[in-house]
């Protein structure tokens, strides 16, 4: 169970259509709004929240943009999306979390973590980044003592991991005052600080006040066929947990 999104978010003053246009024109293909109880072949959800605020659900245009900023330089500008806008990701079983902030169109800052990749961060660091990239680093360490196993909290700001054994089982985490405001996932951390600057909530945390959601679709359409003696899950629990 977990979080899992991915997409981009900004802000928008101008109509519904005008949104539908402009990720036509980014993926070239003719999306076009669903009707209740209908699903495509490719979908994206929008919502729309407080302050004129978007978010497009859709790891595409986060893969995209993280492949090729200058692309997204390009098409910022031509959209006129000169403040800012944030492209996200977050997938929980795989311990991915990553994001980008564009302002007047050129990415200025970049974080990644995941399991296969440690944390990597380019770019001017943000103010509301500092506390946590200041922060102190922790080591839980298991260990089995006969038939028991135990656990070690270790803070010692001279420990290191060169010092010990390639089979021994350290974890790193972070921590800020004490162990008990800590995280082992410093991207996914700082993406709900930036969440919170943003957009006033923790995108991947809380529960949030939608104004609208729109879901777009291209390919072939057709009305969704539930199964019976089975309740459809409602869009939270499709899209914030699964099993």
């Amino acid at each position: 169970m977990g979080y899992r999104s991915g997409g981009m978010i900004f802000p928008f003053k101008g109509k519904l259509e005008e949104i539908v246009d402009l990720i036509n024109n980014w993926t070239e293909k003719d999306f076009e709004i669903l009707e209740p109880n209908f699903k495509a072949n490719e979908a994206i959800e929008l919502e729309f929240i407080k302050d004129n605020l978007v978010i497009i659900h859709n790891h595409n245009f986060f893969f995209s943009a993280y492949q090729d900023k200058d692309l997204w330089n390009e098409r910022l500008k031509k959209s006129s999306l000169n403040d800012w806008v944030i492209f996200f990701e977050c997938v929980d079983s795989s311990n991915a979390a990553s994001y980008l902030i564009f302002k007047n169109n050129i990415e200025v800052r970049r974080v990644t973590e995941c399991e296969d990749q440690a944390f990597y961060q380019d770019g001017e660091p943000q103010d509301f980044e500092k506390e946590w990239l200041n922060a102190s680093i922790g080591y839980e360490h298991e260990y089995q003592e006969g038939d028991e196993w135990k656990e070690e909290i270790i803070t010692d700001p001279k420990f290191s991991l060169d010092d010990i054994e390639e089979w021994e089982n350290y974890y790193k985490f972070y921590y800020v005052g004490s162990i008990d405001n800590s995280t082992n996932h410093l991207a996914r951390q700082l993406l709900s600080d930036l969440s919170n600057k943003y957009l006033g909530f923790d995108l991947i945390n809380d529960f949030y006040e939608i104004e609208n959601r729109i879901t777009l679709g291209y390919g072939e359409i057709a009305e969704k066929q539930l199964t019976p003696n089975t309740q459809e899950k409602s869009f939270f629990q499709k899209f914030l947990f699964w099993k």
